[in-house]
């Protein structure tokens, strides 16, 4: 049986997520849909902590707080791992923007390793981004089948389009198996 890996891009899923009106969805589930059967070795979401200025605004404190509540959550599923890169604020023409840092660095190298290691055969990655176009061929050369897992509602990069072995749009059907229904 191959083992498998599931690398989210966590902004992207977050945005997809909010196109779809704000689905909360059961990471859990999400993630054995995305392992299709194979050994899940794990699940691994890449985002970054919110900015935080000095002194932290009411606002700050509430969406820091919100965040970390989220990113605890998702580390208490049983082969789930958060990995966090930091906010930055630049001014651009007189409007503070705000960047993630480090996280989709976090997930190439991370990708790579796994894949040149040989802890996995299938890296599913959930993402639109053509930034990990390098990591993707990085991984096929290491012999591991890859996976892109996207959305037309989000624009997706031809080029990661183009390198991926296998690919699976996340549907509303597939989103839908994968609510978060409350207890």
């Amino acid at each position: 049986m191959d083992r498998c890996a599931i690398f989210i891009d966590g902004g992207y899923l977050s945005n997809l997520l909010k196109q779809k009106d704000k689905l909360k969805i059961d990471y859990e589930k999400l993630s054995e849909k995305l392992s299709d059967g194979m050994y899940h070795v794990g699940t691994y979401y890449y985002d970054a902590k919110p900015y935080s200025s000095k002194p932290e605004t009411h606002v700050e404190k509430n969406l820091r707080y919100k965040r970390s509540q989220f990113f605890t959550r998702l580390d208490k599923i049983p082969r789930f791992e958060v990995k966090l890169g930091f906010t930055n604020k630049i001014t651009a023409g007189g409007k503070d923007v705000f960047q993630q840092k480090g996280v989709d660095v976090k997930l190439a190298l991370d990708l790579v390793k796994m894949c040149c290691d040989k802890q996995i055969q299938v890296a599913v990655i959930v993402t639109a981004d053509g930034d990990f176009v390098p990591a993707v061929q990085a991984a096929k050369e290491a012999g591991v089948i890859t996976k892109l897992c996207y959305s037309n509602e989000v624009p997706v990069s031809r080029y990661l389009l183009g390198v991926f072995d296998e690919k699976m749009q996340l549907t509303q059907d597939i989103l839908d198996d994968c609510l978060l229904h409350p207890s």
